[in-house]
């Protein structure tokens, strides 16, 4: 995701995983998505 700048549908391209399989993985392990890296920090 950090390669393709948080965007999930760049990473899925990239790593040849569906966009899907990717968000799947990414709610399992408990891993930002797009847009949340920070959220809430200052």
């Amino acid at each position: 995701m950090a390669m393709a700048g948080g965007n999930q549908s760049e990473a899925s391209r990239v790593s040849g995983l569906s966009r899907g399989y990717l968000g799947r993985v990414l709610a399992k392990y408990g891993l930002a998505r797009g847009g949340d890296e920070g959220a809430g920090e200052r």
